[in-house]
C-alpha cells in the first residue's frame, strides 16, 4: 500500500499510540555523551526560551508488518530509545519525590510514565512500549523499563558490550544532570515542580517527523532519502540500510557478515575499506560517487551475499594493513615487516592491489615482491620527489582491478606496469641529494633502510622506539660557527641526520662535533659510528654524505625487476 501516516508527533503521542520494536539487523545503543548533552541542553532551552514553542527532535521511519501486526522502527531508534531512558530517569526520581515528602502529584506523573510511555515491564507482564534488538534487550529491560532498579549499582561494568555500557552510562547522565537541576530547590513542592516542567516540556514541545508505511521496501527508501543528503550518516550506513533491504530471506546471514566484517575492521573506517575493495575489483570510484555506484551494481540477493562475503574474507587483512603495530597477518615475517614499513610512510593508495592479490589468491612470495615494488614507488616518486599520491590512486585502481579481472598472466608482469610509474633514476638521485624533511616517521625510516642495507649484522628493527634521530649539526648551534642561513638551510637535511641510542642521544645533543664524535664511536649503529671518520661537519661534509646516501638509495628501492 505504500504510507499509512506521515505527521509530526509530540514524545507522548509517539510513544503511547504503539508497541514498537527494532529490527535485529540494527545496531545496538550507540549514543555517547556529546548527543546525550545536546538533548539536554535542547530541552533546557526549551524551558528557558518563551519564543520557542518546540524542538524537533528528528524523523522517525516505522514498518508496520501486516503480518506479525508489530511496528518496527527503521529509522530513529537511538532518539527513541534515549527518550525512554530519559523518562525512566524522571519517573526514578518522581517516585523518589513521592516517597521522601508524600507528594501525590509526583506519584500520578511517575504512574502516567510508565503506563502510557514507557509501559509495564514485570516478570508476569511485559508490555513494554519499546522492544530492543537481542543485542541490548535485556539490559534495556532490567534496568530501564523495569520499575524498581534496586541493582544498578551492582553491575559489572567490564561484563559489558559497548552498546550495553552506553545505555547505563546514558542513565547515569541523565540521572546527574536532573538531580543537579532540582537541588537548587530549597523545598520539595519546588523539586516537584522542576520535575514536572521538565516531564510536561519534554512529552508535549518535543516533536518527532512521524512516517508509517506497510511495505519494508518504501521504509528503507524513505529512510535513504532522509539521510542521504545530509552529513550524519556514512556512506557505509547507507550501503548497510540498501543491502539488508535487498537481501531479503538471506538477511540474517548478510547482517551476520556484516557484523563481523565490523568488528573485524575495530577502528578502522568501513568506507574507506569498502571503497578500496570497491576499487579492487571494479573501475575507479571517488567516495562521493561509492554509494551511487553500489546500490545500481548489487541489487539481488545473491550479490548482496556475494559483497558481505567478500567484505568480511577481506576485512582482517584490510585491518592489518591499516595496523603498523600490530600486523601479523601474513605468515611471510618480511611481507609483515614491509607492511609495517610502508605503513608508517603513510600510503594507502595501493591498498586495492593489495586487496586483488589477496582475492586472487596469489602467493605471499608475489605479494611481498609487488610491495616491493610498490615501497619503492611510495619512496621514489611520493617521499623523495614530492609526487602527489592521489594522481596514482587512479592507476593503482587500474592495475587492481586487471588483477581481479585476471588480466596478468604472472606476478612479473603486475611488476612491469608498477615499474611504467616509477620516476627514472637520475631524477631520483637528483632530488635524494637535497632531500629534506621533517617527519620523524619518514627520516626514521630512510635512515634504517640505508643503515640495514649495509650492515645485516646491526638490524635497526621497526619497533625499536630506543633509538631517536640525532642531529648531527644540532638545532641550538650556540657552541657552533655556522651563518644562519647555512643552518636553516641544512639542519634537516638527510645527510645531517642520524640514528642514536636514546641514552646518547641525551649526552651529544648540542655538542661540538668533536665531543659528538667521542659519543658516536661508542655507538652499536654503524652510520653513526663512521661519522668519525669525519674531521669536521660543514655543509660541504652534509653534501657529501647525503650524496653517499642517494648512491645506496638507487639500490635499496630499485627498478629492478
Amino acid at each position: 500500500m505504500g504510507i499509512i501516516n506521515s505527521s509530526f508527533y509530540n514524545i507522548s503521542t509517539f510513544l503511547s499510540q504503539h508497541k514498537y520494536f527494532i529490527p535485529e539487523y540494527q545496531r545496538g545503543y550507540s549514543w555517547e555523551e556529546e548527543q546525550l548533552t545536546d538533548f539536554w541542553q535542547d530541552l533546557l532551552q526549551l524551558i528557558k526560551d518563551n519564543d520557542l514553542a518546540n524542538h524537533f527532535l528528528g524523523q522517525v521511519v516505522v514498518h508496520y508488518d501486516r503480518d506479525q501486526k508489530k511496528w518496527f522502527i527503521i529509522d530513529g531508534q537511538q532518539r527513541t530509545s534515549t527518550s525512554v531512558i530519559f523518562l525512566d530517569v524522571l519517573r526514578s526520581i518522581l517516585f523518589e519525590i513521592s516517597d521522601d515528602y508524600n507528594i501525590e502529584e509526583a506519584n500520578d506523573d511517575a504512574s502516567d510514565i510508565t503506563t502510557s510511555l514507557i509501559g509495564r515491564f514485570t516478570e508476569k507482564k511485559q508490555a513494554q512500549k519499546l522492544v530492543l534488538g537481542d543485542v541490548d534487550r535485556k539490559i534495556f529491560e532490567n534496568i530501564i523499563q523495569k520499575k524498581s532498579h534496586k541493582n544498578i549499582e551492582e553491575i559489572n561494568e567490564k561484563n559489558l558490550k559497548p552498546s550495553e555500557l552506553l545505555i547505563l552510562k546514558a542513565r547515569k547522565y541523565f540521572t546527574q544532570q536532573i538531580s543537579n537541576y532540582i537541588n537548587s530547590s530549597k523545598s520539595p513542592e519546588e523539586k516537584y515542580e522542576l520535575l514536572n516542567e521538565l516531564y510536561e516540556t519534554f512529552t508535549k514541545s518535543f516533536q518527532v517527523m512521524y512516517i508509517e508505511t506497510d511495505e519494508i521496501n518504501e521504509a528503507f527508501i524513505i529512510f535513504e532519502t532522509l539521510n542521504a543528503r545530509g552529513k550524519e550518516l556514512e556512506t557505509s550506513d547507507l550501503l548497510k540500510n540498501h543491502i539488508f533491504r535487498h537481501s531479503n530471506h538471506k538477511l540474517n546471514l548478510v547482517k551476520k557478515d556484516w557484523d563481523r566484517t565490523i568488528e573485524n575492521l575495530n577502528n578502522v573506517d568501513p568506507t574507506k575499506f569498502i571503497r578500496h575493495y570497491w576499487n579492487s575489483k571494479y573501475e575507479f570510484t571517488r567516495e562521493k560517487d561509492l554509494y551511487k555506484k553500489i546500490k545500481r551494481h548489487v541489487d539481488t540477493p545473491k550479490k548482496v551475499e556475494n559483497l558481505t562475503n567478500d567484505l568480511l574474507s577481506l576485512s582482517e587483512l584490510y585491518t592489518s594493513l591499516n595496523s603498523p603495530d600490530d600486523n601479523t597477518y601474513y605468515q611471510n615475517s618480511e611481507l609483515n615487516e614491509r607492511i609495517n614499513e610502508i605503513n608508517n610512510l603513510g600510503a594507502s593508495s595501493f591498498f586495492p592491489i593489495i586487496l586483488a592479490l589477496e582475492s586472487e589468491h596469489y602467493s605471499e612470495d608475489d605479494i611481498n615482491k609487488v610491495l616491493s615494488k610498490i615501497e619503492s614507488l611510495i619512496v621514489r616518486n611520493f617521499i623523495v620527489s614530492g609526487k602527489v599520491a592521489n594522481k596514482y590512486e587512479i592507476e593503482f585502481s587500474k592495475i587492481a582491478f586487471d588483477i581481479s579481472q585476471q588480466q596478468y598472466h604472472s606476478c612479473k608482469d603486475i611488476l612491469t606496469d608498477l615499474n611504467k610509474n616509477i620516476i627514472n633514476d637520475e631524477e631520483f638521485v637528483n632530488n635524494f641529494k637535497t632531500f629534506t624533511t621533517k617527519k620523524t616517521k619518514v627520516i626514521r625510516y630512510l635512515l634504517r633502510k640505508i643503515n640495514n642495507y649495509s650492515n645485516k649484522e646491526t638490524l635497526i628493527r621497526n619497533e625499536n622506539n630506543n633509538i631517536h634521530i640525532e642531529h648531527i649539526m644540532p638545532k641550538k648551534i650556540d657552541k657552533w660557527d655556522v651563518p644562519e642561513d647555512i643552518h636553516d638551510e641544512y639542519l634537516w637535511r638527510l645527510g645531517n641526520l642520524t640514528l642514536l641510542g636514546q641514552e646518547y642521544n641525551k649526552k651529544a645533543t648540542n655538542s661540538t662535533f668533536d665531543k659528538k664524535c667521542i659519543i658516536y664511536q661508542n655507538s652499536n649503529i654503524p652510520m653513526t659510528k663512521y661519522l668519525v671518520n669525519y674531521k669536521t661537519w660543514t655543509e660541504k661534509d652534509i653534501s657529501d654524505r647525503q650524496e653517499k646516501f642517494s648512491n645506496l638509495a638507487l639500490k635499496i628501492w630499485n627498478k629492478i625487476l
